[in-house]
């Protein structure tokens, strides 16, 4: 007989089995279920960090077009070209608000170099840190002359864009565009559904790269708050490294921050945030089921099955075993009944099972649908190979791309897609095995793919295990994007890096390259090469008589010419022909001695002379100037045998246009040909850089004792910022060429400045000089109306001074010129009166209102009887032509008396006020002076 205690424990511990059988199930269903989570967590992270990278490209790409569209707007190349503010303005102002409303552009700036900026627009102060960094990066994009596409956060984020302007193969400005981030937020939630945001170094933390701090951020439907994300991302950063997932716990859910680098730039990070509180909570739900029903079906079996009965009883109680048996055909029929209930609630709690597991099914169905629209629509081919590197799938983006359909593809080996390189193909595709046995945690390389049509493109492809590198056998994801435009852009790139691209000669960089080479072949073969430099004559005129297309398609005519010149010359010669920047050529040769150039130079010359260009009804004649030298000769380097051929085509247009002339060691001129490039390149740099200031004198009205105008005078900043005087360049700008542009800065900048007086409610009056060349300029009114128009400046309020020397070539054309500038309401005045023999013809012909007579009589006026007499003959003269009469260089009280009695009419000099930077509202030193003379003349 077995005791009902130790049948009892026998079935606790039967029981207890049954418990740790469900627990362990349960435990495995869960830890499965756990797995199969964080394996699509690792697909949906490597599949977001390419649509990151793709929206970064787009968006790259959009910004580049957004330069080219700006940069090329009505009226901005021009005004950029010619360094011009109120013009870029204005052609902002035009195109602001669409630009604004189309690409949501916060601000625009225009640089002419990393340390000048011309536009700013809005005209907004920029955080000093962020102006650092926009300083770097123009500095970049200024010796690059490439597009430079940044993420920056301070507070919040923004896009920038630098972009430099090309106009004839020269960097003329710099074009700064700031737009919001936002807008790769919005287009990562469209594209995958998540929110996301945008972190960022904190600058003012102790170690920059450990500390992060939120700077945009799109909350989209996932629940998060701003708060939580931002205590949760300083755990982002761990050890140093950023970790590419993590799980953030909030009572009431639990979030997955994924982190990927944004264009390799370590110090931002873009975060997607995915609520996953729902799916551990289904988790959870089925795993307590799965523990239900399975512990619920092991006891059921073991009643039914396995549990303990009583051993049979001897023949001789027969009777007692057939009740005890009639009483446990009872208990059956109970258990029976109760059976049937729990297997109608298992039944029924399984159905429910099945009913969530359909809507499940449902929710995973439409996640994959959305996986396949995102993989279809990104902008890069995705493949899935087997282990062997066999093509499991393709997205709709690679079949477009490569022509293929998906079954023509899917089952063929990756290396199929390789032109004819089979032994680089099976090199990639061991490597790709070595990914998938996880040996190797990725393999990036570029590749050449034969579409379905023949052709071939250039793809950069990315491979990746699915399932981690932890096991081996793992399917591959290769995501593939087409480089071909890039890497024809980088062939024509390193083409430009050696050419020019608007004659297709070769550059300066390269000449400069060659002639070094050149010089060392001829030293080491003890041979004679030679040089001929070409600059074209007046060519600047060409470019402001007509326009600068017209410039380009001669420069192209030229360059044929000399191409055409070169060809002909023998080979051993090795002709290497460049174009220099701007008007400039040069031509490198070898085994060519001073005769043979010579000749080629007259050649040169000559045919240069017969190219003809016709615009509108003028006709373009062009000439040049040469210069030859040959090498090897005195020179130490190849830098110096470049300056040696400057020199000598200086010295060919002092000689006059269209010569040539050879560079001789021993010149004697070269001294002066030095001091004229050194000068040349001193007022250039003065133009470029803004260099020149306007001085302010004040024109005493001798009959009133106050002041009537005042005189603009220009001073030069040199390289050291001391101020030049005018003697030392003006003449030298006239001699170059260069006087044209001083003259326009004069003119914009005075009248700017009594515009800017009249709006201060002071009624000054300025007197303007105008250079020698100035009435020489067909385009001299239509810049003083322009300009005057431009500021909103009063003509009455402008006097014009010219010299003798100004009108002497054309009397005709300068009285025409100044009558018209007279109907605009302006006065003129003639400088130097008197120091001539034309002084009083120049008095009769020219319709001027003030004469200035020569300081030259005035100085020291009081001691020179003589010029007493002249100082009122000339006067006189003047008040006979209904002139009014200015005299310069008063230095005193008595000069001053004296003139008064001689009927002058105004007196300027240091007496009067020296030149000031500042206007004053009364001179100086006149008032003291003239009591203390009176003190003087009472004692």
């Amino acid at each position: 007989m077995v005791k009902p205690g130790r049948n009892i424990n026998k079935m606790v511990r039967n029981l207890f089995t049954i418990l740790v059988i469900s627990l362990v199930l349960t435990g495995l269903f869960h830890f499965l279920q756990k797995y199969e989570l964080n394996r699509q967590g690792t697909i949906e992270h490597n599949r977001e960090a390419l649509i990151v990278n793709a929206l970064w490209q787009q968006s790259s790409r959009q910004l580049n077009e957004l330069g080219v569209l700006i940069s090329s707007l009505d009226g901005i190349p021009d005004a950029v070209s010619a360094n011009q503010n109120q013009m870029i303005k204005k052609a902002l102002a035009k195109h602001w608000q669409s630009l604004e409303n189309a690409w949501k552009i916060e601000r625009i700036a225009f640089y002419h170099d990393p340390n000048s900026i011309m536009v700013g627009w809005p005209d907004s102060p920029v955080d000093s840190k962020l102006q650092a960094n926009i300083n770097q990066w123009l500095l970049r994009v200024y010796r690059t002359q490439q597009p430079l596409n940044k993420l920056f956060c301070i507070e919040t984020c923004y896009r920038y864009l630098v972009y430099p302007i090309i106009q004839s193969n020269k960097l003329s400005g710099i074009l700064l565009l700031t737009l919001s981030a936002q807008d790769l937020l919005n287009q990562f939630q469209l594209n995958t559904g998540k929110s996301s945001a945008i972190i960022a170094t904190n600058s003012e933390s102790i170690i920059p790269s450990y500390q992060l701090k939120l700077t945009s951020f799109n909350p989209g439907n996932s629940g998060i708050s701003h708060a939580l994300l931002n205590s949760a991302i300083k755990n982002i950063i761990s050890d140093g490294k950023a970790l590419p997932m993590l799980k953030v716990k909030s009572p009431h859910n639990t979030y997955q921050l994924d982190s990927y680098m944004v264009n390799s730039q370590s110090d931002i990070r873009f975060v997607s945030i995915q609520g996953m509180g729902n799916k551990i909570n289904q988790i959870r739900l089925y795993s307590s089921q799965i523990f239900i029903i399975t512990l619920a079906l092991l006891i059921v079996s073991y009643f039914l099955f396995f549990r303990p009965t009583k051993k049979s009883k001897p023949h001789k109680n027969r009777r007692k075993t057939d009740r005890e048996n009639a009483e446990s055909l009872v208990l059956p029929s109970g258990i029976s009944t109760d059976m049937k209930s729990q297997l109608e609630q298992l039944r029924q709690h399984n159905k429910d099972i099945n009913t969530r597991l359909k809507k499940e099914k449902a929710a995973l169905s439409r996640e994959r649908d959305l996986v396949i629209k995102i993989l279809d629509n990104i902008q890069a081919i995705i493949l899935t190979l087997d282990k062997d590197g066999n093509i499991s799938s393709i997205n709709l983006h690679g079949e477009i791309v490569t022509g293929y359909h998906a079954a023509d593809i899917i089952g063929r080996n990756f290396i199929d897609l390789y032109p004819d390189n089979i032994a680089f193909a099976e090199e990639d595709l061991n490597s790709l095995s070595q990914v998938a046995d996880g040996e190797k945690k990725q393999l990036r390389h570029e590749a050449r793919l034969r579409c379905h049509d023949g052709s071939e493109l250039t793809i950069l492809w990315l491979h990746s295990s699915l399932n981690g590198n932890q096991i081996s056998d793992s399917p591959l994801l290769a995501a593939g994007l087409d480089i071909t435009e890039h890497k024809q852009l980088e062939k024509n790139l390193s083409w430009l890096s050696d050419h020019d691209s608007l004659t297709s000669l070769h550059n300066r960089r390269r000449f400069e390259d060659e002639l070094y080479e050149a010089r060392d072949w001829i030293m080491r073969h003890q041979a004679h090469g030679a040089i001929i430099y070409i600059d074209l004559d007046n060519f600047k005129d060409i470019n402001d008589t007509s326009s600068h297309q017209t410039g380009d398609i001669i420069l192209r005519k030229v360059a044929s010419t000399l191409s055409d010149i070169t060809k002909d010359i023998d080979a051993a010669s090795h002709a290497f022909t460049a174009r220099l920047g701007g008007d400039e050529f040069a031509i490198i040769l070898r085994y060519f001695d001073a005769n043979a150039a010579k000749v080629l130079a007259q050649t040169i010359l000559d045919e240069i002379y017969k190219i003809r260009h016709d615009h509108g009804e003028i006709c373009f004649q062009l000439s040049c100037s040469i210069g030859i030298c040959v090498f090897p000769g005195m020179e130490d380097n190849h830098e110096e045998l470049l300056s040696n051929a400057v020199f000598a085509v200086y010295q060919a247009k002092f000689n006059g246009s269209n010569q040539f002339y050879l560079f001789k060691d021993d010149d004697s001129q070269r001294e002066q040909i030095n001091e004229r490039i050194i000068w040349r390149e001193k007022i250039e740099t003065a133009i470029r850089k803004k260099r020149f200031v306007l001085y302010y004198q004040p024109i005493l009205n001798i009959q009133t004792r106050t002041i009537s105008h005042y005189e603009t005078l220009i001073r030069m900043i040199g390289d050291n910022n001391e101020i030049v005087s005018p003697a030392s360049f003006i003449n030298r700008a006239e001699r170059l060429g260069l006087i044209g542009e001083i003259d326009l800065f004069v003119l914009d900048s005075a009248i700017e400045k009594q515009s800017d007086l009249l709006k201060q409610g002071l009624d000054i009056t300025l007197a303007i000089n105008l250079s020698g060349k100035a009435l020489d300029n067909p385009d001299l009114y239509k810049n003083i109306s322009s300009i005057i128009e431009k500021h909103g400046a009063r003509a009455e309020n402008l006097i014009f001074e010219i010299t003798e020397t100004a009108a002497v070539s054309d009397i005709i054309a300068a009285e025409k010129i100044i009558s018209s500038i007279q109907n605009l309401g302006c006065r003129f005045a003639l400088d130097d009166f008197g120091v001539g023999f034309s002084s009083f013809y120049y008095l009769r012909e020219l319709p001027v209102e003030y004469v200035k007579i020569d300081g030259s009589f005035v100085k020291d006026l009081y001691n020179n009887a003589d010029n007493q007499v002249l100082v009122k003959a000339l006067s006189e003269v003047a008040i006979g032509f209904n002139k009014l009469t200015i005299a310069e260089f008063v230095d005193s009280l008595q000069t001053l008396n004296l003139l008064q009695e001689a009927k002058v009419k105004y007196a300027q000099g240091y007496f009067i006020g020296k030149p000031s930077q500042k206007i004053p509202v009364d001179p100086p030193n006149f008032h003291q002076a003239s009591q203390n003379e009176n003190t003087l003349s009472h004692h």
